[in-house]
């Protein structure tokens, strides 16, 4: 069995009764690995006493699906698996997991929680994964959230500072080229989204267009879908885009029923919403 076949098979074998030979089996094919689920397992079984393997076996497969679940942040099933991470053989399998591999959100919640140096020191090297990567979900989305479920030390402290700090840092260079910048709006970074639907002539299925404008996301473009001609990726040709789209194929778009989500506010909202459907020339209110 190969390494990436072995950590597939702890998802979806996790209900199944397996002897001891299969499961020592098992650990050897996952050695080569450094998948958070591969590094996790190989460190809880550590921990089983003589007699004890086949019995933890099936738990740490349990605890490895929990711990990779996707919750609503603060829930009750959130915070039942963050209180049940902080058992040892789970902290110490999460702690090393963790160091070796991106490791999903309850874990790191487990981990600042938790504030010991080793959990300390993975944290840490998530940190450094997430600064060397492109993308910014692991900083903006898992660290900076972590504040409220960390034990508040010194340490603790000085990531969080620096989570800040980087994510000031990119933000100050998105902004010098920003879609907020080159349409002339009141904040530094866009974000923009709206979803309408609309129908075409003497076609039963209608038609759905998401605008896409994001200054923290530059790869969410503008979506359609039930359309011929498909939308630009740059967001400051969607106007002319749509404009031509809307009379080509005739589409009565259902902008009443439109949703938006926005950073923009009131009537620079509503002026950017106008400037896309061409109702005006200009995206903000005075005209500037």
């Amino acid at each position: 069995m190969k390494p990436e076949e072995a950590v597939h098979a702890l998802y979806v074998q996790r209900n199944r009764k397996h002897s001891l030979a299969e499961i020592f089996t098992h650990l050897k094919a996952l050695e080569p690995s450094r998948a958070f689920a591969a590094v996790f397992v190989r460190e809880a079984m550590r921990s089983a006493r003589h007699g004890e393997v086949e019995k933890l076996w099936p738990e740490a497969l349990k605890m490895l699906s929990r711990a990779g679940r996707q919750y609503s942040i603060g829930d009750k099933a959130f915070m039942a698996t963050l209180a049940a991470l902080q058992e040892p053989t789970w902290l110490g399998a999460i702690q090393a997991a963790t160091v070796s591999d991106s490791a999903p959100l309850v874990v790191a919640a487990a981990l600042a929680r938790d504030g010991s140096d080793a959990s300390a020191d993975a944290l840490v090297a998530e940190y450094e994964r997430a600064r060397a990567s492109q993308d910014e979900w692991a900083l903006r989305y898992k660290l900076k959230r972590l504040g409220r479920y960390a034990k508040q030390n010194a340490t603790w402290k000085a990531l969080e500072e620096s989570v800040k700090q980087e994510l000031a840092r990119r933000d100050g260079k998105k902004a010098e080229a920003s879609l907020a910048k080159q349409l002339g709006l009141h904040v530094p970074l866009l974000d923009f989204y709206v979803q309408v639907n609309g129908r075409k002539p003497k076609q039963e299925r209608g038609v759905m267009l998401i605008i896409s404008g994001n200054d923290h996301h530059g790869h969410l473009p503008t979506q359609a879908l039930g359309l011929e001609t498909k939308p630009p990726r740059d967001f400051t040709k969607v106007r002319a885009w749509l404009a031509k789209v809307t009379k080509l194929e005739r589409v009565a778009w259902e902008w009443e029923d439109a949703i938006v989500r926005s950073n923009l506010r009131g009537k620079y909202r509503d002026a950017m919403l106008a400037w896309l459907r061409s109702e005006r020339k200009e995206p903000t209110p005075d005209g500037k």
